[in-house]
């Protein structure tokens, strides 16, 4: 990943040499978003920088796409630095402008980071429909890896509401579509997703076949990083069971690879879980030595969970050998950092709730906009209608001086009733006026009187 970052910042510094402009122009947007894409884990504030001056330099030289690119970006950092609001503003306006170039597949992808965010929100409702939408245009476009990796967010979403049969029901149906693409990285991870759900029926056999199936995989493909976690998720299943050397053996597996690409959280994660299984089995010194390094690991890190556990495992060691008044102290330790840790977590969650409300009501308010904005179209076009109407019946009428008839366009001559009912929504109905009433009865007694007469 280094090696990686590093050639693009080379390619980026030269490029920067030269005037941005058309094809130059493009290329720096491509390498800013490229960088940010790379670092948006681990430095999320740099890949906001870069996404920013990528934004900046795709409207002033009319790049549409890198415009998406960067807003979709910005988004990715947001939702890395928990400023979920902003993350979803960025979303929605890359969404618009991929709508507008007609990108299906990336309007699809774009619905399925919304609806992640939303995941995170435990809007699940919402991540739902998100991810339905967009797994409709992966099926439009015949994307199966993409229809797979939908199907996949949706059982996460049913997972999370606790609806075990109809997550189950989803990864079933990605694992399917990964084995027939041959999809190797999905498989992994919908055999890992499997066995998550195999642990929470507490199924840990079948949950071991599964993540040994993920590890191979993994491994297969030289994911590191993949391959320890999975070693760690086997390593815990086997804890579950008691089946302690086991557990120990993969726990040393994870280490080994924690150590050789320098992540110090795995380390001190795989050195706590170590502790913890040496001290069950007895060895009392190795496991020691394990615990103050894993301790020693999260402070210098500052990674007050795992210092929290590295205080609950030496309350559980010194206790497992006697030493009281020592377990005593490092379970008052860990009951401290824990209590400041929980008020810390209280605090985000609420910033959360606050935060997800107000995307609600920005939701909302968008959505009254548009259906005020679908009422009044629909007020314009019947005053339209009716002005044109009225158009339609003003100007010079030919009309018969004696008769009363009007010509119409084609030049014919036709009663004035029949002219406006087929220009105007106007219908007649018979009658008479009292004019016509009194000649009338005056014409039938005329009329009598001459009879009478003969």
């Amino acid at each position: 990943m280094t090696a990686k970052t590093n050639a693009l910042k080379h390619q980026l510094k030269k490029i920067r040499s030269e005037s941005p402009i058309g094809e130059t122009g493009r290329k720096r947007v491509d390498l800013l978003t490229k960088l940010g894409m790379l670092l948006y884990r681990s430095r999320p504030f740099r890949t906001e920088a870069y996404a920013s001056e990528a934004l900046t330099l795709s409207k002033s030289i009319g790049y549409k796409n890198g415009e998406a690119r960067s807003n979709s970006l910005l988004g990715v950092a947001m939702a890395s630095m928990g400023r979920y609001h902003e993350c979803t503003e960025y979303f929605k306006i890359s969404l618009s402008i991929y709508t507008e170039l007609g990108d299906k597949k990336s309007i699809a992808t774009t619905f399925t980071n919304i609806g992640v965010v939303y995941s995170d929100l435990s809007r699940l409702d919402l991540a739902l429909n998100q991810h339905l939408q967009a797994l409709a245009i992966f099926e439009e476009i015949n994307d199966a890896r993409s229809i797979a990796h939908s199907l996949n967010c949706i059982g996460v979403v049913f997972r999370k509401q606790n609806n075990l049969e109809k997550a189950e029901y989803y990864y079933l149906k990605a694992l399917k579509i990964r084995e027939e693409t041959k999809d190797i990285p999905g498989l992994a991870m919908s055999y890992n997703n499997l066995a998550i759900l195999a642990k929470r029926y507490g199924h840990l056999e079948k949950a071991l076949d599964y993540l040994k199936r993920s590890l191979q995989l993994k491994s297969d493909l030289g994911d590191k990083r993949g391959t320890l976690v999975s070693y760690t998720n086997i390593g815990d299943v086997y804890k579950e069971m008691e089946e302690y050397a086991e557990s120990l053996h993969y726990y040393e597996k994870s280490l080994t690879i924690s150590e050789a690409i320098s992540d110090d959280i795995d380390i001190c994660n795989n050195c706590n879980n170590i502790g913890h299984i040496l001290t069950i089995l007895g060895e009392h010194e190795r496991a020691l030595e394990y615990l103050n390094r894993g301790l020693e690991i999260s402070i210098k890190t500052g990674t007050r969970i795992l210092e929290s556990d590295s205080y609950k495992e030496l309350s559980t060691f010194h206790k497992a050998t006697g030493d009281y008044e020592s377990a005593f102290l490092f379970y008052k330790r860990y009951s401290i950092l824990t209590l400041e840790i929980f008020s810390e977590e209280s605090a985000k969650s609420i910033n959360k709730l606050q935060i997800s409300y107000e995307t609600e009501k920005k939701d909302q308010e968008n959505e009254i906009f548009k259906l005020r904005n679908i009422e009044l179209t629909k007020a314009n076009q019947k005053l339209e209608n009716a002005l044109s109407e009225v158009v339609e019946l003003s100007g010079l009428l030919p009309i018969c001086s004696s008769c009363k008839n009007i010509r119409d366009d084609s030049g014919y001559w036709v009663q004035i009733d029949k002219y406006i009912s087929n220009h105007s929504q106007a219908q007649f109905s018979s009658g008479m006026c009292p004019e016509c009433v009194k000649l009338l009865c005056n014409t039938d007694q005329d009329s009598m009187t001459e009879t009478s007469k003969k």
